[in-house]
């Protein structure tokens, strides 16, 4: 059996969500990260456990899950059905800086900022964004070159993070 996703938990005290397990605060300057483990359902789709930001005060702002695999046009015509067009479609355009680093355990990390350009979905996209009367809801696929390819749901405004 399947727990729901408690989307109706969005603008509320994390209390509410009893089992919910602090992940990282203090590495964070604006928020704090939770997530709930557990067997969920999202679109047909099992998922292992969610993730809530919430704000420095504990009220959830966003709840995000990870759905293995990659993006297919059956999902996504499931979350237009449930969620109305998308406000847009981006994939990549120019990149502007790509910089590496090394750690003190000697894991390497390369980061790439880059610019962004509206496209469609058979352009394959990296963010898909809705923003409607159901809410802000961010869709973002993990890089080709990863082993366990993902693509991740966050609902809600994140924009708390950057106030």
């Amino acid at each position: 059996m399947t727990n729901p996703i408690p989307f109706d938990a969005i603008g509320q005290d994390i209390s509410v969500l009893p089992n919910a397990k602090l992940e990282a605060s203090e590495s964070l300057p604006k928020a704090n990260l939770y997530s709930i483990s557990g067997n969920f359902e999202f679109l047909g789709v099992k998922i292992d456990g969610i993730s809530l930001g919430t704000n420095k005060q504990n009220i959830i702002q966003t709840i995000s899950i990870a759905i293995p695999g990659e993006l297919n046009r059956e999902t996504y015509n499931l979350l237009v059905d449930a969620y109305g067009e998308p406000k847009a479609l981006y994939n990549t355009d120019q990149v502007i800086e790509v910089s590496e680093s090394v750690d003190e355990k000697g894991i390497r990390a390369k980061e790439t900022k880059s610019t962004m350009k509206e496209c469609t979905f058979d352009e394959e996209p990296k963010l898909i964004v809705w923003d409607n009367n159901k809410g802000k809801i961010e869709l973002s696929m993990a890089r080709k070159r990863q082993l366990f390819r993902t693509y991740r749901i966050t609902f809600g405004d994140r924009s708390y993070l950057f106030d």
